[in-house]
């Protein structure tokens, strides 16, 4: 077995483990919270959609000010993962998650929350707070694939592909 590729996955883990890092919150960026909170909002499908302010409330969430979406589960599965969009484009965006989720990624557009135990599907109230400096408009709540998921997936992909080469390499020596 050739030692080579293995040095080179082993290579691409090391650097990308090296690049992700967690960075201080400067105060002046927005900020987007998920918590647990209020109760008015039933949801029951994903995707869901918000309007600020229409459909939120004028709230203080660690010191902060803005808007609370408050919402309950009621979607039939436990929301393990979120992305939510913004309506137009937010620069330097902060997010925290909370207790449902273990990490929020702000990504572009995005906030995406993964990880942890999720929002339960029992009733489980919670909030979606924005820090004044957000846009008024719809906001877009969407579940996102796990990146186990996207592991799997990759891994299946990888194997198929291994083998093809593998069939035609030794169909050549027959």
């Amino acid at each position: 077995m050739k030692l080579r590729p293995w040095l080179l996955a082993l290579g691409v883990l090391l650097v990308s483990a090296v690049t992700a890092y967690a960075n201080s919150i400067p105060p002046d960026d927005p900020f987007i919270i998920v918590g647990g909170g209020g109760t008015s909002v039933a949801i029951t499908s994903l995707p869901f959609s918000f309007t600020v302010p229409t459909d939120s409330h004028a709230c203080t969430v660690n010191n902060m000010t803005g808007q609370c979406f408050d919402a309950i589960n009621d979607t039939g599965t436990t929301m393990t993962s979120l992305v939510i969009t913004f309506p137009s484009p937010v620069s330097n965006v902060s997010c925290l998650a909370l207790q449902f989720f273990a990490t929020c990624t702000p990504s572009g557009n995005n906030a995406i929350y993964t990880g942890g135990p999720g929002i339960p599907n029992d009733g489980t109230a919670f909030f979606i707070f924005l820090q004044d400096g957000f846009a008024t408009g719809t906001y877009t709540v969407t579940p996102v694939p796990e990146p186990a998921t996207l592991g799997l997936l990759a891994t299946g992909l990888s194997a198929i592909f291994a083998g093809r080469k593998l069939r035609k390499r030794a169909a050549r020596r027959t």
